[in-house]
Parts: structure tokens; sequence; C-alpha cells
């Protein structure tokens, strides 16, 4: 019953020019979670026709984890594919990923922060692969993209080796210098969120990259900072709480104190002109 249901929506689906990439995704895992064998293979050919071609960058990346799953024998019903199945599957994967680096330069001008995750999770992908190059459009578009892809893009440069930590970081301290009007504060804003929502792994493995950007915040003057501080909040808001424990235990090791966010050893004179300041800006 369940194999007539689904060929029929295959049907449909063909009678009305498609399968498109997100029908070919949902068919390959609603017959792989059926253990229906064959019409898996089909849904795999539909997949590899598909959504090179007409996928978003996103639907590449949720095929790519659905062929992971599958190889592995981690889609419930479907069972572990034999040896043709997996090199097909193998294949396939290759297919996408090839398909996803093309997509990078359609990323030129986004201001999402779910493209500059999903420019990571790419990065993690070409990475696995081995053989698929993202340089020359990473360099693209940490040269020509919008301020949130610029700072997207260094991170993900550093993270697969492409450019020195040191160089993004000092790259980065120079845009918070550059900060000194409200439009290069907004672009500021916009790069850290890049740069962060792609850097947490950064924070463990590659701490010079934001060492220039720490030591430059640190030795702005009270006037300096607080000018810059609400492009610098809106840039660090994009962090998950554990990675803003990690920075946080970077800052605590570069300045060599314990439990900063405890500010009972704080003249609270000096306290609460800082906090009406830090509410003001």
């Amino acid at each position: 019953a369940a194999e007539g249901l689904l060929r029929a929506r295959l049907r449909a689906e063909r009678d009305e020019g498609g399968p498109t990439a997100a029908q070919s995704l949902r068919g390959l895992e609603e017959a792989a979670r059926c253990g229906l064998p064959a019409l898996t293979e089909e849904r795999v050919e539909d997949v590899a026709s598909a959504l090179p071609d007409s996928g978003t960058l996103p639907e590449l990346l949720a095929g790519l984890a659905l062929l992971d799953r599958l190889r592995a024998g981690h889609v419930a019903g479907s069972g572990v594919p034999d040896e043709d199945m997996r090199a097909r599957l193998a294949a396939v994967a290759e297919l996408l990923t090839s398909a996803a680096v093309r997509q990078v330069d359609g990323l030129t001008g986004s201001e999402e922060p779910a493209d500059a995750r999903a420019l990571l999770e790419l990065a993690h992908r070409a990475d696995v692969f081995g053989g698929i190059r993202l340089t020359d459009a990473l360099a693209r578009l940490a040269r020509e993209g919008s301020a949130l892809m610029r700072g997207a893009a260094g991170a993900v440069r550093v993270l697969l080796g492409h450019e020195e930590p040191q160089a993004l970081g000092d790259r980065v301290a120079s845009w918070v210098d550059g900060a000194t009007d409200t439009v290069s504060r907004t672009a500021l804003t916009d790069r850290l969120t890049g740069l962060l929502t792609a850097a947490g792994p950064l924070l463990e493995s590659a701490a010079p990259a934001l060492e220039p950007l720490l030591g430059r915040v640190s030795d702005l003057s009270d006037e300096e900072f607080l000018t810059r501080l609400p492009a610098l909040r809106g840039g660090f808001d994009t962090l998950s709480p554990a990675a803003r424990e990690r920075l946080l235990s970077t800052v605590e090791e570069r300045l060599g104190v314990r439990r900063l966010a405890d500010t009972g050893a704080v003249d609270p004179v000096a306290l609460a002109r800082w906090t009406r300041a830090d509410l003001a800006a």
C-alpha cells in the first residue's frame, strides 16, 4: 500500500514536470523509510537529476546530509545499502557537493546569517570530500561580497587553511579602527556577524584570528569604545551561549583574571557610570 501511494505521488510529480528538488528529497527519504529499495534507487536518480541544476544551497546541503545517512544505514527502515548502492550514493554526493560549491558566488550580496552558516557547513563538506576546492570562490566572496559575507568568507578561509589566522585578525582589527561613522559602524556589525557566525571553531582552533580584535578593543579609549559599542554588540549577538562562554574564557585568559563577569570588586560609582554609558549607547 505504501509503495502504491508513493509511486502515485511520483507519477503526479512527473506529470507536472517534476519532481522538483524538494519533492525529490522528500520522496527519497519516504521511500527509504518505507524499506522500498527499488523506489529508493529511482528517487536517488531523481535527486541526482534535480538538485544539481535547481536546488538551493540549503536543499543541496540537506540532500548531502540525507545521502550520508543512507550510506551509513541510519535511515530507519532502509538498512545498510550494498556496495553498488553505496558507490552510487557517493557519486551523487559528489555531484551535489560540486553544485553547492558553484552556488557560493550566488551568496555575494547576501545579508542573512543563515547563509554564513551554510557557507561554513559547505566548507566542512568540501573538506571531507577532498579535491573540491573552494579557494577561488571564497577569495572572491571575501573580496567582493556583502559586509556579512566578507566576514564569513574570511573565517571559512582560515578554517580551511587558505589564509593565516593572523592575517584575518589584522584585517578584523582594521574594521574596528575604520568604524568612525554610522555607515562604517553598520558595516562593522555586519562583518562581525558574518565572521562570528562562521567562526565558532576559531575560538578554539585559531585564536590568533581573534586576538588582534580583542587587543584593538582593549586599546580603545572609553569614548572610542562607547561610540563603537552598539556595532560591536550587534556583531557579537550572533554567538551562541556556548561560544560566548568560550570567548569569555579567552578574554579572561588574555587579561589574566578569572570570573570577569563578576563585578563585585568594581568600584560602584565607576560601574554605575559605565552602565549609564552602555545603556545610552
